[in-house]
């Protein structure tokens, strides 16, 4: 019998998407500066969408070639959302689960849709993060 790795706090995604935004950001600054002769390069973009639930995760495949993958509703509705983040023009998105079950301050966002996502027949609201909180 495998237990299960811990749950991770439903904030901790949300401040690894913000913190790889920002180091994306930071790149771009030096893809800048590094531009010859006055030309440009062009900018780097991210987009992350953040969906919390359950999951089936694990190891398929066989010893020659696998891989680790995670499977569910959760992970769809996940990419479903950050697949969104190009339509709204945002670089983090976050289901409306995600901000219920994390703790306040954890960041700043503002709901800017309800949306229906492929594969689901709910109406999801979504939230633009702005911010990790403290």
């Amino acid at each position: 019998r495998v237990d299960p790795p811990p749950a991770l706090p439903p904030a901790a995604p949300v401040a690894a998407a913000c913190d790889l935004v920002s180091c994306v950001r930071r790149q771009n600054v030096v893809r800048a500066r590094r531009a010859d002769g006055g030309g440009t390069r062009q900018q780097l973009r991210v987009g992350v969408g953040v969906h919390t639930g359950m999951l089936t995760a694990g190891h398929v495949g066989s010893k020659r070639r696998g891989e680790y993958t995670v499977i569910g509703d959760t992970v769809n509705t996940a990419a479903r959302l950050e697949a969104l983040t190009k339509h709204f023009g945002v670089d983090v998105l976050v289901s409306d689960d995600t901000m219920r079950l994390a703790p306040p301050g954890a960041f700043v966002a503002r709901e800017i849709d309800r949306v229906i996502v492929s594969g689901r027949s709910q109406v999801l609201r979504v939230h633009n993060v702005l911010a990790a909180g403290d």
